[in-house]
């Protein structure tokens, strides 16, 4: 599922439904400026397929797939061949997302609070990725290509000199008229991920039956629901949980530990997952995460570029020091530990002060 998941949220993470428009001969930072500000100008449907292709020093990682995709007004039906998980079928709504893994028999049903993250707000995910970007990288014009049999505008971002992003370098091709990006190529640490469209029907029709799974005989079905799978425990009931000595981070004058929730393990998630957040003089500033331990930490791989190896608590751990994301991670006691800094204004080496003065409750 790790793999799905990943394939899954990097392919609807750059849908783009925008209104038509002409693209002329914009420059890099207009062409930004009128793909977050367009407006979809009724329902922007489509018929697409598309392939994507993911490759990785960490062998684990790497994938390749083939998505047949139906989308009209916020419905979506995916039909996804890959070669790690086999045949999916993905329906979702605003609602929900129901995905039929035809190999397994399996139907997995979730109605996870960020639904939306997957399939629903492409604009708003496009027009968050354009915003970084903006921030991290050098833009540039590459020229104008064909893609699908659609004419598209090439658009390349670099990261910037004494920038870290976790996105890398990427290349896109842009639909002339919609707006919709037809093909990506990211590259980001020993990560590259390919996706492009190889048809594409704006003029597609297809009755809402397309965007139900509907029942299937012998199939095996797991519903997740965030609200239901969350638990809030007591920082006492923790140590109750794993079964060991637990290290956390001490509450001072400064930090305070404004929740503590436990997210069970699911498909989606293969471990139990505790989230203690802290607030620093009463602003929201950093979580720790604790799970079991992992044979393999594919993140590491991923983020290479912007990870570096360090010492936390006389343990191997390692530091992702980027634009997006900033998190220190060690492995101790058969536990995995991750700190992430929410607030920008905590200095990073305050991570390190904080881990060394863990204290242990059991």
């Amino acid at each position: 599922m790790k793999q799905l998941k990943l394939v899954v949220f990097l392919f609807v993470v750059v849908p783009l439904f925008f209104g038509c428009r002409s693209l002329q001969s914009f420059s890099p930072e207009q062409i930004i400026e009128n793909a977050i500000m367009a407006e979809v100008q009724g329902d922007v449907s489509y018929y697409a397929e598309i392939d994507m292709k993911i490759t990785s020093k960490n062998e684990s990682l790497n994938e390749v797939a083939t998505i047949k995709e139906w989308r009209r007004n916020g419905l979506v039906r995916n039909e996804l061949i890959s070669d790690k998980e086999g045949e999916v079928i993905i329906t979702a709504n605003e609602n929900d997302i129901h995905m039929y893994f035809v190999d397994k028999k399996k139907i997995v049903k979730t109605t996870m609070e960020d639904v939306g993250q997957y399939v629903l707000s492409p604009k708003e995910q496009f027009h968050e990725l354009l915003n970084l970007l903006r921030k991290t990288h050098d833009i540039e014009t590459v020229g104008k290509a064909t893609i699908a049999d659609r004419p598209a505008f090439h658009l390349k971002a670099t990261t910037r000199e004494g920038q870290n992003s976790i996105y890398g370098n990427i290349d896109l091709w842009i639909d002339v008229e919609y707006w919709l990006p037809l093909k990506m190529i990211m590259k980001s640490g020993s990560l590259e991920l390919v996706m492009e469209f190889t048809e594409i029907d704006y003029d597609a029709t297809f009755d809402d039956a397309l965007f139900v799974l509907g029942e299937v005989e012998d199939a095996e079905i797991e519903v997740i629901n965030s609200a239901s799978e969350t638990l809030e425990l007591t920082l006492e009931e923790v140590p109750e949980h794993f079964g060991k000595p637990v290290y956390v981070l001490e509450e001072n004058d400064r930090w305070k530990i404004s929740s503590i929730h436990l997210t069970k393990a699911d498909s989606i998630q293969e471990h139990d997952l505790l989230q203690i957040d802290y607030t620093f003089n009463g602003v929201p500033s950093l979580s720790l995460l604790i799970s079991q331990f992992q044979e393999s930490d594919p993140t590491v791989d991923v983020f290479d570029d912007v990870t570096k190896k360090v010492t936390v608590r006389n343990q191997e751990g390692y530091l992702i020091d980027s634009a997006e994301i900033v998190m220190l991670s060690w492995r101790e006691n058969g536990l995995e530990y991750a700190v992430q800094l929410i607030n920008p204004k905590i200095d990073i080496n305050e991570l390190f002060k904080l881990a060394e003065s863990m204290m242990t409750i059991k």
